[in-house]
């Protein structure tokens, strides 16, 4: 909808406007810069919606590199399994994992999760198995040693508590029992918790957005100023000061045959009259917005935990600062990924539950003979062997060259010492060498013999020149007294 100028003031299509206050008398400021809204997003100290989160992730640099660019580096290096009771660890193991997973496009729906979860709070990841025959089957909980054949990740706006648990002495008071989710078109799915996973890092169930939301409000209107001034304002102001005694109708002939159009690019200023404008405060040059930047950087650092520099981008220079951030902020990347480990094991587990991890040590398959016995017995079926794990996340965090070598010099120099108290086939161990043929490495080396102190093994070419001084001026004293 247009704005309503003040009397006395008009418009242009070109972004211009004109002015005749002699014809016209306007209430409050005659000058009106023609603006564009802002009210896009909840404002300073608004309530936050879903919408307004969606809209800053989406569209604010810092809001987008919070959420989708910190999920990035949380999932880029990805992580391996290992088996703590392998020394050093099986890489089948891992291999075999890994095919499960891939097979499942775990990484790219863990990714989506997440991203849901950082810009609304928390999401559910929902798993498809095959135990559930139909729709209806998916509100029924899931039965134990069923195969999980799809992963699908859905985001807070999208789902609903449908159903809670409401027995008083259940484990579950009070939590969630059915989900109601919305996959649009008007379609809904009624799901049982246990084929679900939520995605939720942080206690409060608040997306990372909300505790800095004021500051990228402010970080959006300093934005907007500073771009506005330059676009308005930074190649100069043209003012045209018409002749006295010119007419409104005049004024208004000369601004609609587009005479000025093309002074500048957005807009400029016709004035008739003894009337005058000029700018105050600024004196007609722009403002530096740098410091007003860095403060509000500043604040966004200190409620999200990222360094200001890394929220910059990269930088040139000041490599140790910059080290120093990089540590800082893959520390919160780690701590992101040790809270994402319960979901990663709720997959694992399930994968390993339905013996869908080829190379795992399951127990065999039972002989039929054996089933009969179990089956007249009403034995239960034997559990397959639990499967033990550790999830090793791949750090992201690279040296400089210069750190590894100074990493390696310190490590060479540790083994250096070593070989006073360890043999050389024991030390070459410790780095994963093989022992030196022929016993070489198998006993300890001699030590060195002391090497004499300056003072104990050099005295004897040092001559004693301060006692030659004492005896000889002692023997001048002797002679002096004699004479």
């Amino acid at each position: 909808m247009p704005q309503t100028q003040p009397k006395g003031i008009r418009a242009t299509r070109d972004g211009g406007l004109f002015i005749h206050p002699k014809a016209d008398v306007s209430e409050g400021s005659s000058i009106r810069i023609p603006q564009v809204s802002t009210e896009l997003g909840a404002g300073f100290g608004d309530a936050i919606t879903d919408h307004d989160r969606e809209f800053a992730a989406t569209r604010e640099p810092v809001a987008h590199f919070l959420t989708y660019h910190i999920v990035a580096d949380v999932f880029d290096k990805w992580f391996i399994i290992d088996d703590p009771s392998i020394e050093g660890g099986d890489p089948k193991i891992d291999e075999a994992v890994q095919d499960a997973l891939t097979l499942l496009k775990a990484k790219q729906i863990c990714t989506k999760a997440l991203e849901y979860e950082r810009i609304y709070g928390w999401s559910l990841l929902v798993g498809s198995f095959n135990d559930a025959g139909d729709l209806h089957s998916l509100e029924q909980p899931l039965r134990e040693g069923s195969q999980l054949l799809q992963l699908a990740a859905y985001s807070n706006p999208n789902i609903q508590v449908w159903l809670k648990d409401d027995d008083e002495n259940s484990e579950r008071f009070g939590e969630p029992i059915i989900y109601k989710i919305d996959r649009g078109d008007g379609k809904y799915l009624y799901i049982h918790y246990s084929r679900c996973q939520l995605v939720q890092t942080r206690s409060s169930g608040k997306g990372v957005l909300d505790p800095v939301w004021d500051d990228l409000t402010c970080g959006r209107n300093i934005r907007w100023g500073a771009s506005q001034w330059m676009y308005r304002t930074g190649g100069g102001f043209p003012v045209i000061k018409f002749p006295p005694g010119t007419t409104k109708d005049k004024l208004e002939e000369w601004i609609d045959s587009n005479a000025f159009a093309n002074l500048m690019a957005r807009t400029y200023i016709g004035i008739t009259g003894d009337m005058d404008f000029k700018f105050e405060g600024a004196q007609g040059r722009a403002l530096d917005p740098q410091p007003f930047f860095h403060t509000n950087l500043e604040q966004i650092a200190a409620g999200s935990g990222v360094p200001e520099p890394i929220l910059r981008g990269a930088q040139a220079g000041a490599l140790t600062g910059s080290e120093v951030n990089q540590q800082q902020y893959y520390k919160v990347i780690s701590r992101i990924q040790a809270s994402l480990e319960t979901t990663i094991r709720w997959i694992i587990d399930h994968l390993a539950e339905a013996r869908q991890i080829k190379g795992l040590p399951y127990l065999a398959d039972q002989s039929l003979p054996e089933k009969v016995k179990r089956w007249v017995k009403h034995d239960a079926q034997p559990k397959p062997q639990s499967f033990q794990y550790t999830i090793e996340w791949v750090s992201a965090f690279e040296l400089t060259e210069l750190d590894e070598a100074n990493a390696e010099n310190l490590k060479e120099d540790a083994n250096v010492k070593r070989l006073q108290y360890m043999t050389i086939d024991e030390v070459r161990a410790m780095n994963e060498l093989d022992p030196l043929p022929n016993g070489e490495g198998a006993t300890l080396q001699k030590s060195q013999p002391q090497i004499p102190s300056f003072e104990e093994g050099d005295s004897y070419i040092v001559t004693p020149i301060q006692k030659s001084v004492d005896k000889s001026s002692s023997s001048s004293r002797r002679v002096k007294e004699e004479a």
